[in-house]
């Protein structure tokens, strides 16, 4: 296993929270390879970055805070990805009670010709086996 590799995919995802954390969605976008697609389980496929980046827009408005927590990376020289539960915090637009999902994400990384690890593919779901609590 490329160890440096999968160091510089756990920092991308690190960065990845960091912008989301921040609702910072120039700097969230700029993490996204132009091809990449987005597959949640609360809503269709996105495939191109316009309609992901509308979907943070809107999910923005929620005030979310994610925790991810590591099950696994494995990373090659061009491609890797990583695995792991997380838990969502977000504002109920109904009663602005906190709101808490939680579940696991896979996200595929391809690396740039610029060597930054760039989200090729981004995948949430909400499986019964995660037990994450807040």
């Amino acid at each position: 296993m490329n160890e440096t590799a999968k160091n510089e995919i756990r920092k991308a995802c690190q960065d990845w929270i960091t912008a989301f954390n921040a609702h910072n969605i120039n700097e969230l976008m700029s993490l996204y390879d132009p091809e990449s697609s987005y597959s949640t389980s609360g809503g269709p496929r996105k495939s191109d970055l316009e309609s992901i980046k509308q979907g943070f827009v809107e999910h923005f408005a929620l005030k979310p805070h994610a925790s991810v927590f590591e099950e696994q990376v494995i990373a090659g020289r061009d491609l890797g990805y990583y695995t792991g539960n997380f838990i969502m915090k977000m504002r109920s637009p109904e009663d602005q009670t906190d709101v808490f999902e939680r579940g696991r994400v896979v996200v595929i990384f391809r690396k740039s010709k610029s060597g930054h690890w760039k989200l090729i593919f981004d995948m949430d779901n909400r499986p019964p086996d995660v037990q994450v609590l807040p």
